[in-house]
C-alpha cells in the first residue's frame, strides 16, 4: 500500500517544480499544514509580522532575483492585509503568486468565519484570480499561474485554496479520477 499524499504536499511539489523555493508568509490558521510541508521539503519560509510586509517583500524578492515572488495569507483579514503589496506588484509589472486560504466549502456562502471573497477582490489587481474548487486541478492551476505571471506583461496571480483541499488525501483524488475515467469511458468521449 502506498503512502498518503496530502493536499499541501501536492501544492509544495507543484511550486517547487516551477522553481519557487521562497515563501513570504505569516504562518497559522488554515495554512499551517502547507507551511509545515513547505519547510519539510527544504524551502525557505520567511515569517513576516504583517501580511502587507509579505507581499511587499515578495515583490522586492522578485525584482531583485528575477524569480517569481510567492506570498501567502490566511482567510479574511489576512487576505485583505496582503492586498497593498499586490497592488504595487501589479503597478510595477512584477511576477507574483499570492496563495490565499479560505474557509471550508460548506461555509463559503454562509459568512461563517472571517468571510472575504478573495478571488473577487484580487481579480481587480491580478491578471486573474482563481478560487480552487476541485482538488484534481491543484497542480494545473499552480503551473498555469507560474507560466502566466511571467508572460508579457508580468503580473501577479492569485490562487484561493479552501481548507477542504489543504487536508485531502490521495484517496479523494484517486476516487475522483476513477469516476472521471468511467464517466468518460461510458460516454465514449475518450474514443
Amino acid at each position: 500500500m502506498g503512502s498518503l499524499v496530502w493536499g499541501p504536499q501536492i501544492l509544495v511539489r507543484a511550486l517547487m517544480e516551477e522553481g519557487i523555493h521562497t515563501n513570504f508568509a505569516i504562518t497559522g490558521g488554515h495554512m499551517n499544514s502547507f507551511d509545515d510541508y513547505w519547510s519539510l521539503y527544504g524551502n525557505r519560509l520567511i515569517h513576516m509580522r504583517h501580511e502587507a510586509s509579505c507581499s511587499f517583500a515578495a515583490e522586492a524578492y522578485s525584482k531583485l532575483t528575477g524569480k517569481i515572488g510567492l506570498c501567502q495569507a490566511t482567510v479574511g483579514p489576512g487576505a485583505a492585509n496582503l492586498l497593498p503589496g499586490v497592488v504595487q506588484a501589479s503597478l510595477s509589472n512584477t511576477p507574483l503568486i499570492c496563495i490565499l486560504g479560505q474557509q471550508m466549502l460548506f461555509n463559503t456562502d454562509r459568512y461563517a468565519f472571517q468571510h472575504l471573497n478573495g478571488s473577487n477582490i484580487y481579480r481587480e489587481v491580478c491578471k486573474w484570480s482563481k478560487f480552487i474548487d476541485d482538488p484534481v486541478t491543484l497542480m494545473y492551476w499552480i503551473r498555469k499561474a507560474a507560466l502566466e505571471c511571467t508572460a508579457y506583461p508580468p503580473f501577479p496571480m492569485s490562487l484561493v485554496f479552501v481548507l477542504d483541499f489543504i487536508f485531502f488525501s490521495h484517496h479523494c483524488l484517486l476516487g475522483t479520477l476513477v469516476m472521471m475515467y468511467f464517466t468518460l469511458h461510458k460516454l465514449n468521449i475518450r474514443g
